[in-house]
């Protein structure tokens, strides 16, 4: 399967499980796309807070645990799932973030070949 394919997987998967939680968000009225907008930020919000855990942060500590890549790369896959659920939320096809990535991408790399 290409990689837009896979992508697209993703994006059925997370429409699906939205259903199973009984979210389906094409039926979603402006207001409605606002607040649950709100409270995906708020979700993607603690879920990079608990990825920050994850990582040997307090520079004062220095009995901390050392990096966790196993639990690092679940609140990565927790953060997606949010992410997906936001571009779904406004109508972002799988191909729509494919596409609008790879120009944000070109972008990038375009200032910073230009700011040396």
């Amino acid at each position: 399967m290409s990689n837009t394919g896979n992508l697209h997987k993703i994006f059925d998967l997370q429409h699906t499980l939205n259903l199973a939680l009984g979210i389906d968000m094409r039926r979603f009225n402006k207001h409605e796309k606002v607040e649950f907008a709100q409270k995906l930020m708020i979700a993607l919000h603690q879920e990079v807070s608990e990825a920050t855990d994850c990582l040997p942060w307090k520079w004062w500590n220095h009995n901390q645990p050392s990096l966790d890549i196993p639990h690092i790369q679940e609140e990565i896959i927790d953060i997606f799932h949010f992410i997906i659920c936001l571009a779904q939320l406004f109508n972002m096809s799988s191909d729509d973030f494919y596409r609008m990535y790879l120009e944000k991408n070109i972008t990038n790399l375009e200032r910073i070949k230009n700011h040396d």
